[in-house]
């Protein structure tokens, strides 16, 4: 793909930057427009106002080139900047399965008293959040449409600053009785089929002894070779 092959977006420019790759690695979540950065300028003055920007999903091979329209408001969305993937995929119980990107807006939020709708065209920049309607099953074909959704601003942001390039960090550990895929989400370290056989977090067996990066309380909880460091089972060996 060429930043060239979409000068005459809606956004224009040839600028393709901040890419960012999916959970499952099938494509590339990028911003397109006129600058590489959110505000244009030059030196160290950027005084010029937003640069215009659109988020767009590539599909690994190239041969797809969406512009999310429905995260970033249509044609006239011009100021969407620095996507970023969730690592985390949800997947409904119709099998519907949601990817979750992250993105800077210059778009006005709220009003002049609650929001950034009174801020300067150099401020105001916030984190939003779109969720991408992708084609379910095991052999998932690649998208035909926008997936994208109508985004949301996050919650928690104070509007009298710029928040940009968001970042995900992981659930913290879950507690007995929890769903679970693997025993690493678990505090206890043990992720196994309950009665109904449902995977879920469990204290291990008295017999059990924890592997490496499993949760601990002691090294005598550890299997050997591994002693209990910062409530975490690792190697006694040197670094």
């Amino acid at each position: 793909h060429l930043g060239d092959d979409l000068a005459s977006s809606p956004e224009g420019g040839r600028v393709d930057t901040h890419p960012s790759w999916s959970p499952d690695s099938q494509y590339v979540a990028m911003q397109h427009g006129n600058w590489s950065r959110t505000t244009q300028g030059t030196g160290d003055t950027f005084a010029d106002g937003f640069a215009n920007g659109a988020i767009y999903l590539l599909s690994r091979d190239g041969t797809v080139v969406q512009r999310l329209d429905n995260a970033v408001g249509g044609a006239h969305g011009h100021r969407d900047y620095w996507p970023t993937f969730s690592p985390f995929v949800s997947r409904e119980p119709d099998g519907t399965v949601f990817l979750w990107l992250a993105f800077t807006s210059g778009r006005d939020y709220g009003n002049a008293q609650v929001g950034t709708a009174a801020a300067p065209d150099v401020l105001g920049r916030q984190i939003w959040v779109t969720a991408l309607e992708m084609p379910g099953g095991e052999f998932p074909e690649l998208i035909a449409s926008d997936p994208s959704h109508v985004p949301y601003w996050l919650p928690g942001q104070a509007t009298d600053l710029e928040n940009l390039g968001a970042y995900w960090s992981a659930l913290a550990c879950r507690r007995p009785d929890a769903e679970c895929t693997i025993s690493s989400e678990c505090c206890s370290g043990y992720c196994a089929a309950d009665a109904t056989g449902a995977l879920t977090c469990q204290t291990p067996p008295a017999d059990r002894c924890r592997d490496e990066a499993d949760s601990c309380g002691a090294s005598g909880d550890c299997c050997r070779g591994l002693i209990c460091q910062g409530n975490a089972c690792v190697s006694e060996g040197p670094i």
